[in-house]
This record gives C-alpha cells, sequence and structure tokens, in this order.
C-alpha cells in the first residue's frame, strides 16, 4: 500500500519566521519540506538556494525535498547535497540525459526525482523507472 506523504511548500512562508514556521507545520503533521528552488532561468521568479536549506537543517528533522526549477540542474546537486537535502527533483524539460543526473543525485546518497509540467509526456519514463525515487507532475505551469 503507498503512503502519503505531507510535504508543504515554504515557498509562502513569511521569510522572517522561517524557524517557527517550519516548526509549525512539523507540530501539525508534515512529513517533508518541500522547496521551490527557482534561478529566474526555467522560471522567471527567483527564489533561494543551497543556504535556506542548510539553515533549517539545525531547525528540523524534516526530510527536506528541493525541487530544482532551474536552467541547469547539474550545476546545483552537489551544493544542494552539501546543504543537506534529503532528495533532489529535476524538471524534466530542462533535461537532455535525465538518467544521468538522476545516478549522480542517488550516487551522493539522496533520493532522486524527475518532475513533468501538465502538458510534457510521461514518454520513456519506463525506461529510467529504476532511477526514480519520485514522480512528480506538476498541476499548473510553472
Amino acid at each position: 500500500m503507498n503512503q502519503i506523504t505531507i510535504a508543504p511548500s515554504i515557498l509562502c512562508t513569511d521569510f522572517g519566521r522561517l524557524a517557527e514556521q517550519t516548526r509549525q507545520v512539523e507540530e501539525a503533521g508534515a512529513d517533508w519540506l518541500h522547496f521551490d528552488i527557482m534561478d529566474g532561468w526555467f522560471v522567471e521568479n527567483i527564489t533561494f538556494g543551497p543556504l535556506v536549506i542548510e539553515a533549517l537543517r539545525g531547525q528540523t528533522d524534516l526530510h527536506c525535498n528541493a525541487h530544482l526549477m532551474v536552467g541547469n540542474p547539474a550545476s546545483h546537486i552537489q551544493s544542494f547535497a552539501n546543504a543537506g537535502a534529503d532528495s533532489l527533483l529535476i524538471q524534466r524539460e530542462v533535461v537532455t540525459q535525465p538518467a544521468q543526473l538522476l545516478s549522480q543525485i542517488r550516487d551522493l546518497g539522496l533520493m532522486a526525482g524527475l518532475v513533468f509540467n501538465p502538458a510534457t509526456p510521461l514518454a520513456g519514463l519506463e525506461t529510467i523507472a529504476d532511477k526514480l525515487d519520485i514522480v512528480m507532475i506538476m498541476t499548473v505551469e510553472p
């Protein structure tokens, strides 16, 4: 039986109260924290980098799930792993060889995931299923 994982995104938090609000979602029963990492290339917004995850690692034991909504995820994998992320998700739309990056993520001891925009076909997903821990399909276009 599949387990439901509750993973609220910190994107809507009051960053002046980040540690406090992290404790609140933890006390409310969240399993993971979801970090939407945006660099202004894949999507227009710019959010935050690995320092936010690193700062929260000292505040919570929740699983830290980083969704790399960035133009070049390969250049960010090591820094988010070093910051304490437990899983990294990459956008299918920005990678030509997802299997290689998924293996790189797993080689660092992290869970690896692939994210699809709503209009992106899932074709070929079965060929890399053995490299995936997480598949996420967006419900809105980012």
